[in-house]
Order: C-alpha cells, then structure tokens, then sequence
C-alpha cells in the first residue's frame, strides 16, 4: 500500500484560490531551514520566521492572541504535503491549528521575492478586501 498527498480538485488551484481559502495571508521573512519539535514526529516540521510586522499581516480570520508568528509548521516532505521553503522574504498563507501556522501543499499560497506584478496586485487586492472569493475558488464544495 502506497499513500502519499494529493489534492486534486478537479481543476488547478490559482493564487487567488489558496488566499480565499487561507485563515492568513503574511508577508515574512524565513529566516532557518526546516526544523522539528520531536525528532520522529514528521508532522510537526517547522520554519522560523521573522514576526510580521502589522503592515505585513494582510488577512488573517481569528484572533491573533495567542497565535505563535513566529513559526509556520510542514509535514516533513511533498509526500506528506509538506511544503519546502528557502530563507528569505516570502508571501505565506495556510491554515491556523490550535496556536499555530500551518501550511501544506494543499491550502498555501507560497511565494519568494521578489513577487510577480500578478502576485503584487492580487496581494494588494487582499490587503484592501477587494477580493471578491467566488465557489470556483472552492472547489471541494
């Protein structure tokens, strides 16, 4: 038996797509290589980053009390989902689990600098609220 991610919809998922779908949008600078927690557990993979500065947090759906911005978490490889990230400044996105950042292969706009002018303007669309997220940016139902 072979399992590994998989997350085809039925059509290819846009930028515009993964930022609808994120509970944050951020611009933050990666500043280590993967690292984990616990040594065995390959889901509990994580990135530091530099704290977003308020500027730099362009959505996000809950409080952020108690959120760690500190760290955005991976499954260990693509395999798993996981996604893979070089330092530097990047656009992040995902989905917020207990107190953290999550982000997979699945739900996450990833994207280094410097941005393409379509990123930058889809961007600054979320940034102003002026995205309007249509059901075909949901395609799971």
């Amino acid at each position: 038996m072979c399992e590994g991610c998989s997350c085809w919809y039925g059509t290819p998922l846009t930028p515009k797509s993964f930022g609808c779908r994120s509970d944050f949008i951020i611009i933050a600078e990666v500043l280590s290589d993967m690292r984990s927690l616990v040594p065995t557990d390959i889901f509990n993979m994580y990135y530091r980053i530099r704290r977003p500065s308020p500027r730099d947090i362009i959505k996000f759906t809950r409080s952020m009390a108690g959120i760690n911005l500190r760290r955005v978490y991976t499954a260990e490889n693509s395999a798993l989902c996981g996604i893979r990230l070089d330092r530097g400044w990047h656009i992040l996105s995902g989905y917020i689990e207990g107190n953290r950042l999550m982000m997979n292969l699945c739900m996450s706009w990833r994207e280094p600098f410097p941005m393409s002018m379509e990123a930058e303007t889809l961007l600054s669309r979320f940034a102003g609220n002026s995205v309007k997220c249509l059901p075909e940016d949901f395609p799971w139902g």
